[in-house]
């Protein structure tokens, strides 16, 4: 009798130490859940801000695009503004413009 009141108290210990110690995976699980979802949610802050980003570079670039035509049309000003100048300079040496005088 005693011997099988010792290989049941052994038994219980032994079931005993596994509960314990899947308990303790079970906290370590949880923790690694909450790690998980903590990095999914960066990710998804990740993912929006990559999405923001991509639309602030498309406006930028319009914008961008927009600044290279106005620049094309004042190039094309300044050199008909040159070229006017250059032909007023031709007609006649003593010429001011905004009273500097052209020679």
């Amino acid at each position: 009798e005693m011997c099988i009141r010792d290989r049941y108290q052994r038994r219980v210990h032994g079931i005993t130490a596994i509960a314990s110690d899947i308990a303790e995976v079970n906290k370590e699980n949880a923790k690694l859940n909450c790690q998980v979802t903590k990095y999914r949610t960066f990710m998804e802050k990740l993912e929006g801000s990559s999405g923001v980003l991509k639309k602030r570079m498309g406006f930028a670039s319009e914008e961008n695009r927009q600044l290279q035509l106005q620049l094309s049309v004042l190039r094309s000003k300044c050199t008909q503004i040159q070229q006017t100048i250059f032909m007023l300079y031709n007609q006649n040496s003593n010429v001011e413009i905004n009273g500097i005088k052209l020679q």
